[in-house]
């Protein structure tokens, strides 16, 4: 199970991005050149919306890209993979590269997206939305994250 999940903006066009389950850790480096707190979002509501199809978030750190995927499993799982190509260019669509694995864990779908939604708290929290502009050359996804928090207050709401 995740039990960390961080996104720090480090500088112009730079994050730095923790992932952990307690046992295995994995830290990265990522670009401007693509937009993962976007695509995360839309995957986070993907999934809310019962999507069983397979998200991916590519996290560019130039020429190297790092791909998180989320894959639906039975009764509400979720598979968290990540995997590492170093000589990948994440803008195309054939990798020069071969992605290798270096974290994979299971947890509830639900629990997943929550812990989204309190990195991007954060996020907003840390550096506001201009702040967020200054640092990552694009605005935050304001609309992406309204909409995944009324679904996860309906679903909490619900009894979900």
């Amino acid at each position: 199970m995740l039990t960390r999940f961080e996104y720090k903006l480090v500088g112009t066009g730079w994050a730095r991005v923790y992932f952990s389950d307690g046992i295995v850790d994995s830290e990265f480096t990522v670009s401007y050149l693509s937009d993962p707190i976007r695509d995360l979002l839309c995957a986070c509501i993907s999934l809310l919306d019962g999507g069983v199809e397979e998200q991916e978030i590519s996290f560019c750190d130039e020429p190297g890209e790092t791909k998180l995927s989320l894959k639906p499993i039975a009764s509400g799982e979720l598979e968290i993979v990540l995997e590492r190509c170093d000589d990948c260019i994440g803008l195309v669509p054939e990798p020069f590269g071969s992605f290798e694995l270096i974290f994979t864990t299971k947890m509830p779908t639900v629990s997943f997206i929550q812990i989204v939604k309190g990195l991007c708290d954060r996020l907003l929290l840390e550096n506001g939305k201009a702040g967020y502009k200054t640092k990552w050359c694009s605005h935050f996804p304001t609309r992406s994250f309204n909409s995944l928090m009324m679904r996860l207050n309906s679903i909490t709401r619900d009894g979900g």
